[in-house]
């Protein structure tokens, strides 16, 4: 189908700003962080960055206290690279404050993958697969539960993943049509650093996907389909560019060598007949994570998905071991706890970006059985029914997700967030530890934590007596919305017993705070 590249233009616009408004509804009428503690650990290091105007290395003490020691090279350093806590940042500057822009901007980062969807299946294949692919994307609620709970790079990092196998692909063909345009590899090693930057088990996704993708061109071609030299210039900008940080890309390798990976299942070989089989380190991951219905779509969609699976193994050109390439990659990186390493279950979450241009391309090549007479009027039609179909099917669940996502007490209440805003002005010292009493979870204390940019202890995890506090936070908030009038009354009589005699520091009807007498 040929269509004119504004209108294609603009539909690709639709279609990305239908996104970014479905992907932005938790925030749409509640501008407060939300988010599991990955989340709070990535609003914190961007919200530093803006509040100190400048780019970070060395963690600030609140920060410091929780991931002083994830950089395993370096500690007290950043774990991950600066550029997408920096960007965030610069996005709230841009916006004026923090909060929301950084919300924002996240949403943006998240959704690339439906744009980098679309140019790969667009430059390989046809309109209508791309379109379809990028559509069904905005619904992809494995990706939109990862992007809710706060694993805001991994979602991003996701989106190299089709740009560099384009590249990939794009400079093997050049080579083998004798009409070398190194830009490519040189462009995908760029790239590839930049991965690595953004998260590097997307990284390694990447890098599994063109190990497998060249393995399949020697298989077809039998033959070199690089230039040495093209490939060692690649290695050499790719290595320079990763220097640049050198604590963060050290920390990746210093990770590799430990166990911070390890996954139960070891040798386990059942799970090899298996897309995946939830592990029992996967506690606190909802089931419904696990089902292709919950997921990706209703059980009628899995022919057309074998049937565009089918189709490229059968034609076998260079573009269709592209494709399978990336889908066997991802099989490997889904099922490396078969040796016991990778973190499978969130690899899972790259399934929708294989599945549903397989799915898409499945649909749009069963048209090849219907007789060309027909097949001009019938075409459009079903492709119509069919997103129709899948909307109702993924569409409105996603919908609902998000537009309800982290609501009521899920999140914390406007109460603690304004005393939380007044913590980060105030003179309590930066290296100072607060004991949060009253709080209902290790979350909530987090955000308050990390909003505040002070030091917090959850006293649902340490008792007062184990710890070296300055000050006690008394906060009645989240126990009165609950009416837990037991906890309630317990948390009064431990403040009117323990802390008349030390000075109040802060005081509003649902939060106190004290500073402790020495």
């Amino acid at each position: 189908m040929r269509v004119n590249r504004h209108i294609e233009a603009i539909i690709i616009a639709v279609i990305y700003l239908t996104c970014l408004y479905f992907w932005t509804l938790p925030i749409k009428d509640n501008p407060i962080p939300y988010g599991e503690v990955d989340a709070a650990s990535h609003y914190a290091l961007a919200d530093y960055t803006y509040y100190s105007d400048r780019s970070i290395s060395e963690l600030p003490y609140y920060i410091d206290k929780r991931y002083g020691y994830d950089n395993k090279f370096s500690a007290h350093t950043l774990w991950y690279p600066p550029p997408f806590h920096t960007s965030l940042a610069i996005a709230a500057v841009f916006g004026g404050e923090s909060d929301y822009s950084i919300y924002v901007a996240n949403a943006i980062f998240c959704s690339l993958i439906v744009l980098a969807v679309y140019f790969l299946v667009r430059r390989l294949y046809n309109i209508e697969a791309a379109l379809l692919s990028s559509f069904l994307l905005i619904f992809s609620i494995r990706d939109i539960m990862i992007y809710l709970w706060g694993q805001w790079p991994e979602r991003m990092a996701f989106a190299y993943l089709p740009l560099i196998i384009y590249c990939f692909y794009m400079y093997c063909k050049s080579y083998l049509d004798r009409n070398e345009k190194p830009i490519y590899i040189y462009l995908m090693s760029i790239l590839l650093a930049l991965n690595l930057f953004i998260h590097p088990m997307d990284f390694f996704h990447s890098v599994a996907a063109l190990i497998i993708i060249t393995l399949f061109f020697f298989i077809k071609e039998r033959k070199l389909f690089f230039n040495a030299r093209h490939i060692s210039a690649a290695i050499v900008l790719f290595l320079l560019i990763i220097s640049v940080f050198p604590f963060q890309t050290m920390n990746v390798l210093v990770r590799l060598q430990t166990d911070d990976t390890s996954q139960g299942g070891t040798g386990r070989i059942s799970r090899l007949f298996y897309w995946f089989k939830p592990q029992e380190s996967n506690k606190g991951v909802p089931q419904s994570y696990f089902s292709y219905k919950s997921m990706i779509g209703p059980y009628w969609s899995i022919p057309l998905l074998l049937m565009g699976i089918l189709f490229l193994m059968l034609r076998r050109k260079k573009k269709d071991l592209v494709i399978l390439g990336w889908l066997v990659s991802l099989y490997i990186m889904i099922h490396l706890d078969v040796i016991g390493k990778g973190r499978v279950h969130r690899s899972l979450s790259g399934t929708a970006h294989i599945f549903y241009p397989l799915m898409a391309l499945g649909l749009i090549y069963t048209f090849s059985l219907i007789p060309k007479h027909y097949r001009k009027a019938i075409k459009p039609l079903l492709l119509l029914v069919f997103a129709v179909l899948m909307f109702f099917s993924v569409g409105l669940p996603a919908y609902n997700s998000l537009k309800d996502a982290y609501s009521g007490i899920a999140r914390i209440n406007p109460i603690q967030y304004g005393f939380s805003k007044w913590l980060r002005e105030s003179t309590i010292e930066e290296t100072d530890n607060l004991y949060h009493m009253g709080s209902i979870s290790l979350a909530r204390t987090r955000w308050l934590w990390m909003i505040g940019h002070r030091h917090m202890i959850d006293s649902t995890r340490y008792s007062l007596d184990e710890i070296n506090s300055t000050h006690i936070i008394i906060d009645y908030s989240d126990l009165t919305m609950l009416q837990n009038k037991e906890a309630l009354l317990q948390l009064q009589e431990f403040e009117e017993r323990n802390l008349h005699n030390n000075t109040l520091v802060y005081s509003t009807k649902y939060i106190r705070v004290y500073e402790l007498e020495n």
